[in-house]
């Protein structure tokens, strides 16, 4: 699962064979585990309602060529996540987010190991009055972020996390921020429980069960 402005965009639009994706490692330049595992994407299904200009359902989902296998050894190499299907709602707290994106605006360096950070959800209506005069931000969308704290170019498409007791829950789909971690706008993530249903009619896996 990632953001559909990762894979069709004003500037690109990819086909299966240009895509791979890397499992078990926290570094993509060099997997630092014997664990990790590399396969081929051969079909992507882009959200229908996606609109660039607008950020709207900004969710796809890439199909793998193989099965790819959970992991567990001394520790978790490969694991799934547990997806959000909380509408009544709003989650608070602490959330978490990780990615290979740009450490800074101005550091335009792709670090090669995972970063990840410790952000702030943020109540809609704050987060709709933020961006307000910028754009729409909807209910399909959740808000999270942290005093110069946040996501920044390359992190697209990554996670939002919460921790319920052992799981840990995707809620989030980054999807856009003022870059970066500008103060008093925090990022804006696709909000993963109110496309369940999308979800389940592309995979076939009945998440209501």
């Amino acid at each position: 699962m990632t953001a559909a402005h990762c894979v069709e965009s004003m500037k690109n639009i990819y086909t299966p064979g240009m895509i791979q994706i890397m499992a078990g490692s926290t570094n993509w330049r060099a997997p630092d585990s014997e664990y990790a595992v590399t396969i081929d994407v051969d079909r992507i299904i882009v959200h229908e309602g996606w609109r660039q200009r607008t950020g709207q359902n900004d969710i796809a989902l890439l199909h793998l060529s193989r099965p790819l296998s959970y992991v567990e050894k001394d520790k978790i190499y490969i694991n799934c996540i547990c997806l959000s299907k909380q509408t009544q709602h709003e989650y608070e707290g602490m959330a978490s987010s990780s990615g290979w994106g740009f450490v800074a605006k101005d550091n335009r360096i792709t670090p090669e190991l995972m970063r990840r950070v410790d952000l702030m959800i943020i109540d809609h209506n704050t987060c709709h009055q933020a961006f307000s005069r910028v754009i729409q931000v909807t209910t399909n969308q959740v808000c999270a972020g942290r005093s110069h704290r946040g996501n920044c170019m390359g992190d697209s498409g990554g996670p939002l996390i919460v921790k319920d007791g052992n799981r840990a829950i995707q809620i989030g789909i980054v999807s856009f921020s003022i870059p970066c971690a500008v103060p008093g706008y925090p990022d804006v993530f696709t909000r993963v429980s109110k496309y369940i249903d999308w979800i389940s009619k592309n995979t076939g896996i009945n998440f209501h069960a």
